[in-house]
């Protein structure tokens, strides 16, 4: 006879619903996204899900902008170092969790734009020496 499976009480589901929010902003990557607007968007409102569900959890104080910038990958490495030392600057408690990420978020833009131009001007060179496009250059 086949056994049933025990339906998970409410606040089981909770845990559950609570962990894979975790673990999506745990795995979630700039590479999946667009942009880093996009990227960031993604990880506010999967923290967003996570409040929702265990607004006291400690392990959510950190867990936004640590996941936002593990997410952005080795070519935002200086960028990610020199935000952190920025935000080490600004006093405890002068700006909430999401300004901070905010903060950040805007500053990841600004540096999604620099990197852009950076690769077109490249991708120009390439073509000025090649006469085509150079993947390589």
């Amino acid at each position: 006879m086949p056994s049933r499976r025990r339906t998970p009480s409410p606040a089981e589901q909770r845990v559950l619903q609570f962990n894979g929010a975790i673990g999506q902003l745990s795995s979630c990557s700039l590479v999946k996204f667009p942009s880093v607007l996009d990227f960031g968007l993604k990880i506010r409102g999967l923290h967003n899900q996570c409040l929702a569900l265990q607004s006291r959890n400690p392990v959510l104080v950190n867990l936004l902008l640590d996941s936002f910038f593990n997410g952005l990958g080795p070519r935002y490495a200086a960028f990610r170092t020199e935000a952190r030392a920025k935000l080490d600057l600004i006093p405890a408690g002068s700006l909430t969790t999401i300004q901070r990420f905010d903060t950040v978020l805007v500053e990841a833009q600004q540096q999604e734009k620099i990197f852009k131009e950076q690769d077109a001007q490249r991708a120009r060179q390439g073509m000025a020496q090649h006469g085509t496009l150079c993947t390589h250059c």
